[in-house]
């Protein structure tokens, strides 16, 4: 049995002159993958030396360099390119093209699950390069996490590993070799029956599950367990775990995963089309009216808000409010309600409505959500440990501030200098107390509006329903 170490040597006088050996880049039950450099295209490549157990079996090793060449032959945008396949000094290895990214195994365990836009673009892309590879009667066989890469300048995932796939007409599995992995086997494949292009396509089910909640569907203890869960089990519902999932697009991954393969859809370009449909209604477009409206609405929602909280504040500072000042709010907020009516009306005789607003207002919502998650994910190692501090210095400074002013305005005049001095150490107060909760973990590049939640839980209750009252 060899080593690392001796497979590293003898990979490297196998390619001397042509590729220089980096590093390695990872290894699995099918082989090990290392960075290398081509010489004479001056490029990076990556280079994967197939185990020696099926390297050392004349007839497999024939019947995988073959299907390897055949994997070559496949050019796509999203499929990792193969550019040379070779056998040398009992070496069986192929050079590919070297994606600088990370496998969607990798991003999953390092952020958690994808938003559900990018999770669906994912799918997309990896559903085009499968339905590139069926039409050439190529069936992948080992669909998983690990073999989507995602490419760090662009976002783009590629397909790896066809170079093991199972062409449709090949024997390989009946000569003893185990193809794919038990979490993510189709139940025709967990049966060690024929398979086709929808077992690949219930596999990348299985990885959109992963993409979207996180976890697999099934697991168990061992490989039976978990084969057997894929022929009789029903998976949990996407939703279940992480709720708030578009149902369409839980529904499109899920059908994916019926236990009849006729039940899955038909082929990877059908999924295709129903992805696109997913996101299309994920991002459909708002009629620039009802946009008009919610921005407005947005707007007006917060300086409502502002005069509606003001009014306490001021109470708290000056007991002996006037009332003519009082009053005063209660008109302006009385004139932000007129307004609103008077641009609903103008919205309902262009033919739109409540709903087309709250509809509006709840994908807004939602995109926001997934832009302020994935960001929070993405700056969180970053920023870890900076919260605290911010909490032990800055809250008790506003915490004393606001103490300061409230004891200078309980003891002058609202119209006065001082008074105005107070309600300014009150406001760098309540400003030094919520700016450590804001800027936690780097949320307030990206954070969800408050004007934005105001609105919702305004428009979708009882203040919604009177402002488009006739």
């Amino acid at each position: 049995m060899t080593s690392g170490a001796d497979e590293l040597s003898a990979l490297q006088r196998a390619v001397a002159g042509r590729y220089e050996i980096d590093r390695e880049l990872g290894r699995g039950g099918m082989g090990i993958v290392y960075l290398a450099h081509d010489i004479a295209l001056e490029r990076p490549v990556a280079i994967k030396l197939l185990p020696p157990a099926l390297a050392a079996q004349p007839e497999l090793r024939e019947r995988f360099l073959r299907e390897i060449r055949t994997a070559a032959g496949l050019s796509h945008p999203n499929i990792v390119p193969i550019f040379s396949v070779e056998e040398r000094d009992g070496l069986v290895f192929y050079a590919m093209g070297f994606v600088d990214g990370e496998t969607l195994a990798e991003r999953v365990r390092r952020a958690g699950p994808l938003p559900p836009s990018e999770a669906a673009r994912v799918l997309q892309e990896a559903a085009w390069a499968l339905s590139y590879a069926h039409g050439r009667g190529i069936v992948h066989r080992d669909v998983k996490p690990d073999n989507f890469l995602i490419e760090h300048a662009t976002g783009r995932t590629f397909l790896t590993d066809f170079g093991i796939a199972h062409l449709a007409n090949s024997t390989m599995t009946a000569a003893g070799v185990s193809l794919g992995t038990p979490h993510f086997m189709s139940p025709e494949q967990a049966a060690g029956e024929e398979v086709d292009a929808r077992s690949d396509i219930y596999s990348l089910g299985i990885v959109g599950y992963v993409a979207l909640s996180g976890n697999v569907p099934f697991d168990a203890p061992t490989v039976q367990a978990i084969l057997a869960m894929h022929l009789t089990k029903a998976p949990p519902t996407i939703e279940s775990l992480r709720p708030g999932m578009p149902r369409s697009l839980a529904e499109v991954v899920e059908r994916c995963l019926a236990k009849d393969r006729d039940g899955r859809w038909a082929s990877a370009e059908e999924l295709t089309t129903a992805l696109q449909l997913t996101q299309a209604a994920q991002v459909a477009e708002v009629a620039p009216q009802v946009r008009s409206f919610l921005r407005f609405a947005e707007n007006q929602t917060m300086v409502l808000t502002i005069l509606l909280s003001f009014i306490p504040v001021m109470i708290l500072a000056r007991p002996t409010l006037p009332v003519v000042v009082a009053m005063w709010f209660v008109a302006v907020a009385a004139m932000v309600v007129a307004q609103l009516r008077g641009r609903a009306g103008v919205l309902l005789r262009d033919g739109f409505g409540y709903d087309d607003v709250r509809a509006a207002l709840t994908l807004e919502l939602r995109q926001r959500a997934e832009e302020r998650e994935l960001l929070r994910r993405e700056l969180a190692a970053a920023s870890a440990g900076r919260g605290v501090k911010r909490y032990l210095i800055l809250v008790p400074a506003g915490i004393a501030l606001l103490a300061l002013g409230l004891d200078l305005a309980r003891h002058s005049h609202i119209n006065t200098p001082r008074g105005s001095v107070a309600v300014a150490i009150l406001a760098a107060g309540v400003l030094l107390v919520i700016t450590p909760v804001s800027m936690r973990n780097g949320r307030f590049l990206y954070r969800e509006r408050r004007s934005g939640r105001m609105v919702a839980r305004l428009w979708e209750g009882w203040f919604g329903r009177m402002i488009f009252w006739r």
